[in-house]
């Protein structure tokens, strides 16, 4: 605003510029014009001025760290959000820098030991795998850690992101754990159907259709192999998208989960999933102790819209229910209104296990 100073100062940062602050290492030009409000009318611009952002890059984000599913110890999977300077068209940040420590404020020296770099390529969510393939130090099982990341841009490092722990990697052999397994390649016996209008449960490949209208589209592949199991995952002429005022189900094979003798039970899957929010449609996931005719106990539902774009890992503690048992039964449901419809749900690698317990 102008005040009869003779000389005035700007600060093109993230608090007079929320919505666009300049990007470290870009060029930027700037030209200033006088607006006279009573009349209505702007001067000529002024001479131009360019200058580049300077400082540190920012940081990353943590958004989740676990011991690696269904494998064989020494491995934790750490998963985080984008720097907010990688991705733009100077590309700041060039690599992404992990760090792991066992005290939660990384002890005397912070956290300065650093177990892996990933090549910073402008993706929204990157993956680091803490472990004997891609770790200069991979875990010990046992033992908890904490970590952090840096963003660097090739001459500084940003601050911490934030920090996630403790994490810890367990030593086991899955195979002598594992209670039933399915990655869905043959046919072992599920069974589905419906309550209401059709039953659209297939097993195969995706197609990658449907979302058209809402939601994201289903996967164009597998998480691991060729075959999935899924609502319409667009088959012959399915086009993706689960129907109006449906209530369908899928449930897992007759006798095939005997949990006696096993104890801290879970099911672990990946999903990609795309459902309105619980007001109007329901994807849930019912438990049953007495095989396939049931009752059934809900034990997990969507609790607002979910519009997957990529393959999500699930873990559901049914150790309440199922430790112990010999004739345990999941069924998988999908529940619509009669307005929007989006992909529903697409499963693969399906475990129940009994998961040890954490030191």
């Amino acid at each position: 605003m102008a005040n009869g100073s003779e000389a005035y100062t700007f600060i093109d940062g993230p608090d007079s510029n929320p919505t666009s602050p300049p990007v470290i290492g870009q060029f930027y030009y700037y030209f200033v014009t006088a607006y006279d409000e009573d009349k209505d009318r702007e001067s000529a611009p002024s001479n131009e001025g360019y200058t580049m952002s300077d400082g540190e890059p920012a940081a990353p984000y943590i958004t989740d760290a676990y011991d690696t599913p269904m494998d064989k110890g020494r491995s934790i999977t750490v998963t985080f959000n984008r720097s907010a300077d990688d991705g733009h068209c100077t590309q700041n940040v060039i690599v992404y820098m992990i760090y792991r420590e066992t005290e939660e404020d990384g002890g005397n020296g912070g956290f300065d030991h650093l177990v892996g770099e990933i090549t910073a390529v402008g993706s929204p969510t990157y993956t680091f795998y803490d472990d004997e393939i891609f770790s200069s130090d991979p875990p010990i099982d046992g033992i908890g850690y904490y970590y952090v990341i840096r963003a660097y841009d090739g001459e500084k490092e940003s601050v911490n992101s934030n920090v996630v722990g403790p994490v810890y990697s367990i030593s086991q052999d899955p195979s002598s754990y594992i209670v039933f397994e399915d990655d869905f390649e043959t046919d072992k016996g599920w069974t589905h159907g419906y309550t209401r209008t059709q039953d659209d449960w297939q097993r195969g490949t995706p197609a990658g259709d449907g979302g058209r209208y809402h939601g994201n589209h289903d996967p164009s592949s597998a998480h691991s192999g060729n075959c999935v199991y899924g609502n319409d995952i667009g088959q012959g002429n399915w086009n993706g998208d689960y129907k109006n005022n449906t209530d369908n189900y899928l449930i897992t094979p007759d006798g095939a989960i005997d949990c006696f003798g096993h104890n801290n039970v879970v099911i672990q899957f990946y999903r990609w999933l795309n459902v309105e929010g619980p007001a109007y449609d329901q994807a849930s996931i019912y438990i049953s102790t007495n095989g396939s005719g049931g009752p059934w106990t809900l034990i997990w539902q969507n609790d607002s819209e979910i519009t997957d774009n990529d393959w999500v890992f699930m873990e559901l503690d049914i150790s309440d229910y199922a430790d112990g048992e010999h004739d345990v039964a999941i069924k998988f449901r999908l529940k619509s209104d009669g307005a929007h419809v989006y992909a529903g749900w697409n499963i693969d690698d399906l475990v129940v296990r009994e998961k040890p317990t954490l030191p």
